[in-house]
Order: structure tokens, then C-alpha cells, then sequence
């Protein structure tokens, strides 16, 4: 949708790489020098773009082999350092949305929730730890209302966030085998999927009590004006990450408090636009032709999504 936004009406020439497949496909070279010119196949240059969307390139590569061994592990791994290798190419006058080492830290939730609470955001209370004794100390200061979330996940099972139940204290194995990121439940009222693009934001209400409201992602999505305080905040931490772009979940207590839960540095943003009929992916365009320093083009851009 934002290739074909720019492409049609703002003349801003956009090509698509397939960053997921890589590996055993029709073969392209990404670095060369000297004579070793490539023949036969696909060649990019970082030095070619004056910006580069670099999104989700941690995602399995389609053609690595699929038995999840150590050939599979490896095919990921060298596709993934060669295509950031790229990225982290460009020169000082190319744009990459977002910078890959801004984007390495962004995307630790012990750093957010480091840095949030310095902006000036709530957090609920929370405790990383593989300590049986401490997680089960921790859990019980929150009065048993807590949860677990993963620290980053794997690619091979989708882990949405639990409520911790006695069953899983129980076991010191499991709670041993890896720190577990918990924290107390808020009872939550709503909400709110906020994405900030530069210094330009489009922040929708979830209605939803829901422990996790992504398996009905969307569902009651509503375009909301943040109080102003709420969305400096939101802007501050864009700006402290170093990210040109990112998406914010955050939820209203019953009480009315606002918490900050995390950031996605890459936050996926079609769902909510399909969902809500608001046009996310033009304040994209926007964003980018800013980057790009065509601010003229911007007019040229529709201010609804097309039919």
C-alpha cells in the first residue's frame, strides 16, 4: 500500500525486496568490490536508495531448509547478517527507517522499560527473573494478579502474553529454565495502539478488557486525540529510542491511569487501517517523503484511502 501511495502519486521510484527469501532463491549479491562485478543475477547497493525501509528482517527465510536443523539455523542467520550488513551500509546522507543498532535496543522490553518510566510514563510493576524464589515473592507482592510475557520469542510459536496461575509456580524447572518477564495485571478499561511516525501521530482506542486483545486485533478500533501530556510522552520516547517510526501499546486501568506496556519498533499497522477504515499507511507516505526532504510531494497525496 505505501510503495503503490508514493508510486502513483508522488513519482517516488520504490523497489521491493523479499527480505524473507533469500536463501535458495534466484541468488542476489548484496556486497562487491573491485572486478568481482556480478553476472546473471540481482545486485543491490545501498549507495542506489536515498532511503531503505528495513522491516522484518529477523522473519524465517522461505527457502532455508525446513527441518530446523543446524543447516535451517544457519541458512536464517547468514541471510539475516547479510541483508542488515546491507543496511548498516548506507552512508551518512541515506536514511534507513529504522537505524538497525536503534532498532537492536528498542526492541529489548528491559530497555523500554527502563527508558519509559525516565520519560515519564507509568509502568506496572514488574520483575525479570529465572529465580523460582523471586518470581513467586514477586507474584505474591501482586496479590496473585499477575502476568507473563516473553522477552523476545522465537519464530517457531506465536506467545501471547498469559496470566500467571498457580500450576506455573509451581514448577521451579520451568520457571528456571529462562528469565521470564512478569508483571502485575492491570484490569484494563481500554487500549490504545499508538503510532508515531516522526512527530506526527495516529493513536486508536482498543475496546477491550482482554488480557491480550490481538486475537480480535482491531476489533473497536477508534482514531482518538491523546491528551497532550500522553502524547508528548509518546512523542518523547520515539525520539529517545533514535527510531524514525514505531507503534506503542498502551492501556487505561480502570482508575483511569494510563501504562505504558511496549514498544514495536517495527509495529505492523495494515491491520488496524483495514480494521478502521483511518488512513495509516498515507501518514506513513508522509513520514517518508519528510525523511526524503520532498515535503512539496506531500499535497500530492491522498487524504483518504482509496475505494
Amino acid at each position: 500500500m505505501v510503495a503503490k501511495l508514493l508510486r502513483d502519486h508522488t513519482g517516488v521510484e520504490v523497489d521491493i525486496v523479499a527480505v524473507d527469501d533469500i536463501a535458495g532463491g534466484k541468488g542476489i549479491t548484496l556486497f562487491s568490490t573491485g572486478g568481482a562485478l556480478p553476472v546473471g543475477t540481482a545486485r543491490l547497493s545501498a549507495d542506489d536508495y536515498d532511503l531503505i525501509w528495513a522491516r522484518r528482517l529477523r522473519m524465517p527465510q522461505r527457502g532455508a531448509p525446513s527441518d530446523g536443523g543446524e543447516a535451517s539455523a544457519y541458512a536464517n542467520s547468514e541471510s539475516q547478517a547479510a541483508i542488515e550488513g546491507f543496511c548498516l551500509g548506507a552512508g551518512e546522507d541515506q536514511v534507513v527507517v529504522n537505524p538497525i543498532l536503534a532498532e537492536r535496543r528498542a526492541e529489548s522490553k528491559l530497555w523500554q522499560l527502563h527508558i519509559a518510566p525516565v520519560l515519564g510514563f507509568d509502568i506496572p510493576d514488574t520483575v525479570c527473573s529465572n529465580s523460582p524464589a523471586d518470581i513467586r515473592s514477586a507474584v505474591e507482592s501482586m496479590g496473585g494478579h499477575a502476568i507473563v510475557k516473553k522477552l523476545r520469542g522465537t519464530h517457531h510459536r506465536s506467545l501471547l502474553t498469559l496470566a500467571v496461575t498457580p500450576t506455573m509456580l509451581a514448577d521451579d524447572d520451568a520457571l528456571a529454565a529462562a528469565p521470564l518477564l512478569v508483571q502485575q495485571r492491570i484490569d484494563a478499561e481500554c487500549h490504545y495502539r499508538v503510532n508515531v511516525f516522526l512527530d506526527e501521530i495516529m493513536a486508536f482506542r482498543i475496546e477491550s478488557d482482554a488480557l491480550d486483545w490481538r486475537p480480535g486485533a482491531g476489533r473497536g478500533a477508534v482514531l482518538v486525540e491523546l491528551p497532550s501530556a500522553l502524547a508528548r510522552l509518546c512523542l518523547d520516547f520515539r525520539e529517545a529510542s533514535g527510531l524514525y517510526y514505531c507503534v506503542l501499546d498502551l492501556v487505561q486501568a480502570r482508575d483511569g491511569r494510563v501504562y505504558f506496556l511496549e514498544c514495536n519498533p517495527q509495529g505492523q499497522f495494515l491491520f488496524i487501517e483495514q480494521r478502521s477504515g483511518q488512513p495509516v499507511s498515507i501518514a506513513f507516505a508522509r513520514m517518508v517523503l519528510g525523511l526524503l526532504d520532498l515535503r512539496d510531494r506531500v499535497a500530492s497525496l491522498p487524504q483518504q484511502l482509496p475505494v
